[in-house]
């Protein structure tokens, strides 16, 4: 991972599959930040991002990103279902509902 030009793909795999995985979840957040740097686009990566967040306890910045990924994606179920999943963890159950709602008749 130290080397220049590493991947999206590669800092989603190393955040989700190893880091996350690990409970290393600061570091998970670091390493999905690159992925969404390297394509700002992408509302998956973003999605993802909003998971670490959340898994890190930083429901704020969780909601943020999954905002984002919906603002990016609206038809997309997972974006959806992250920021219901970020909602919910910061107690937040009628946004969490709501959102989870949204992201249900998407669903494939």
């Amino acid at each position: 991972m130290s080397v220049p030009n590493v991947s999206a793909y590669a800092h989603w795999a190393y955040a989700s599959l190893y880091l996350g995985a690990l409970g290393r979840f600061a570091e998970a957040v670091a390493e999905m930040g690159k992925a969404v740097d390297l394509d700002p686009l992408n509302a998956t990566w973003r999605g993802i991002l909003s998971a670490h967040l959340a898994n890190a306890g930083q429901y704020d910045r969780a909601i943020e990103a999954g905002r984002r990924s919906v603002e990016l994606a609206e038809n997309y179920f997972a974006p959806r279902m992250l920021l219901g999943e970020a909602y919910l963890g910061a107690g937040r159950i009628g946004d969490a509902v709501a959102s989870l709602e949204e992201a249900h008749p998407l669903w494939p």
